[in-house]
């Protein structure tokens, strides 16, 4: 046997102890102790899908939650309303588990020294099929060591658990309920109409699937901007209450609301309206009174929550400046002032050429360049119903893009103009503005660099690829 070999031999053995006592280590003394974790004691021995009914007495309240036959709970006193799932079942989940971790069997008479006298809640569960729940009675918290004091009702025995169950389970009514002031699926709502003081009324509705904006004026929507204000709408939370509003809606400035939103959900129902009234005369953070068409509850929301909705006709405006299918263009006419043009060309079925150039163009360049195209997209509406460009340098565009289609068949053509603006001096790209119309159009655009900058292509920008890509071009 070689030198080596009572070493190497050796060694094995000592690794395979070394597992061998690390594997027992694991099965004997961490696996039981991470089995005991999980296996806390906990007060009540209950679990929370078992249970169905919880009231909570609080000194100067009670509130009482009970669970319906599909598993939703709902507020049964001292309102009858609806009850924030999520809240609830949380709250639900922290008194199943609530940790049990010590016991005092004798812990004397006077129980004004653990809070129990004057309780901070007292808890009465109730359970699927009827089993008996002792009201656990919930105490202070003790001087150190953040834990609670807690005795179950006829048990003479005191229990701690964790000081973050005891500050867990003290809960106002609000927070309970469910803060949900409108509810739809944009697939339901079909209309929707805006008012507000000294505003024109906007109403948009959706014909075949796709949004119009029908007033003021007759325009096609951006899909993307009414999803946008239906989230909004649908994400109203309350923050606070009004059960018991006074007769005068005046009081809350909701006679004459600020912003009234009307959703039309097809059928034969009224539509689902949400009106925005005064702010809260009291301090601390401002909020706004709400009301629900249907509803006697007022809510009150954060003031923001105005600024997300208070829209003009404009924000809904499809602001594309020139729209079309990229499969359906066989021609693309570049123009530059000053600069002779270029055409981009594709026969049926076959590559993308430029029309009397040397080089063939890189498809992905010129796929690029359809998408900056059709996602021309400005920001603003300047002006409608334009009929000199001459203010806008769009008499002269410094990029004029004509598109066709099959056999030729114009498609449309996009113009852009670069403007001195009236920004610092020494600042020149911040002074500029940029402006761009559909030509034989009426509406006159405002966008920023990017969508210019990406627009102003010459025919080499179509063979060099690092071109095509320059970083300027991905700007957002």
């Amino acid at each position: 046997m070689a030198p080596e070999e009572p070493l190497r031999t050796s060694s094995t053995l000592l690794l395979l102890l070394l597992a061998l006592g690390l594997g027992a280590y694991v099965y004997f003394i961490e696996r039981p102790a991470q089995e005991r974790e999980e296996k806390k004691d906990t007060l009540l021995g209950v679990e929370a899908d078992a249970i169905d009914g919880l009231t909570l007495m609080y000194p100067d309240k009670e509130i009482r939650l009970t669970k319906d036959a599909e598993g939703r709970w709902r507020i049964a006193a001292p309102l009858d309303v609806a009850a924030d799932q999520t809240v609830t079942k949380n709250l639900v989940d922290a008194i199943a588990s609530a940790e049990l971790t010590k016991t005092i069997d004798d812990p004397g008479t006077d129980l004004a020294a653990y809070g129990l006298d004057k309780p901070t809640v007292t808890i009465q569960l109730t359970v699927k099929g009827g089993a008996e729940i002792p009201a656990l009675i919930v105490g202070k918290e003790t001087p150190i060591g953040f834990k609670a004091y807690a005795q179950k009702k006829g048990d003479p025995k005191l229990y701690l658990t964790t000081g973050a169950f005891h500050s867990g389970i003290k809960k106002e009514l609000k927070d309970l309920r469910d803060k949900t002031i409108i509810d739809f699926q944009d697939d339901q709502v079909q209309g929707i109409r805006i008012l507000g003081r000294s505003r024109p009324q906007i109403a948009i509705e959706k014909r075949d699937g796709t949004w119009r904006l029908t007033e003021p004026g007759e325009h096609s929507a951006d899909d993307g901007e009414v999803r946008s204000f239906l989230s909004a709408v649908r994400g109203l939370r309350a923050q606070d209450f009004v059960d018991q509003p006074e007769q005068d809606l005046a009081a809350y400035g909701l006679a004459d609301p600020k912003l009234a939103v009307a959703l039309s959900l097809g059928g034969d129902g009224p539509p689902q309206t949400v009106a925005f009234g005064s702010e809260e005369a009291s301090g601390g953070a401002k909020q706004l009174y709400v009301k629900r068409g249907d509803g006697g509850t007022i809510y009150k929301v954060g003031s923001w929550a105005l600024g997300n909705l208070e829209k003009d006709a404009t924000y809904f405006r499809d602001k594309t400046v020139l729209s079309f299918a990229p499969d359906d263009v066989t021609a693309i006419v570049v123009t530059r002032r000053g600069q002779e043009p270029f055409t981009l060309e594709r026969p049926p079925g076959g590559a993308w050429s430029i029309k009397g150039g040397t080089a063939e163009p890189t498809p992905d360049a010129v796929t690029r360049f359809i998408d900056d195209i059709r996602q021309t997209e400005p920001h603003e509406i300047v002006a409608d119903g334009v009929t000199d460009l001459a203010a806008y340098g769009l008499d002269a565009p410094d990029v004029h893009i004509a598109v066709s289609g099959a056999d030729g068949r114009p498609i449309g053509a996009l113009l852009a103009a670069r403007r001195p603006g009236d920004g610092p001096e020494g600042e020149e790209a911040a002074a500029e503005k940029y402006y761009f119309a559909r030509e034989a159009g009426t509406t006159v655009f405002e966008g920023r660099r990017h969508l210019f900058t990406r627009l102003e292509k010459t025919a080499n920008d179509f063979t060099d690829k690092a071109d095509a890509e320059s970083p300027e071009d991905e700007q957002p």
